[in-house]
């Protein structure tokens, strides 16, 4: 597998996880990802979840990679509302809400 074609079909991916991989490539070699890390074309966002090192961060950006690390979860109140502009407070973390077991995450990406 050739990075070129691999980043070619996945480049509409903010973050994509080693399954999505898998549909796209059937049969990849689960090593490139080792070895594309290692030159630093890609970086691990969390077990299974990749992006491209090259990746603009944006808001929208974060609040994807939040959602889909940890399913099922939505974005906070508490961003929201910062991020639309309705409270004064700066917050400075994406917050995610679950009514699964409480998780913290620190990623590359923010």
């Amino acid at each position: 597998m050739k990075y070129i074609i691999f980043r070619q079909k996945m480049k509409s991916f903010p973050i994509f996880s080693v399954r999505e991989i898998e549909k796209q490539f059937p049969g990849f070699d689960r090593r490139r990802l080792i070895e594309w890390q290692k030159i630093g074309y890609i970086q691990k966002v969390r077990n299974r979840y990749y992006c491209f090192t090259d990746q603009l961060i944006e808001k929208q950006y974060l609040f994807y990679v939040a959602n889909q690390i940890y399913c099922p979860s939505y974005v906070s109140l508490e961003t929201a509302f910062a991020h639309y502009g309705f409270i004064p407070e700066g917050v400075f973390q994406t917050i995610s809400c679950s009514s699964l077991k409480s998780q913290r995450f620190e990623t590359p990406s923010g």
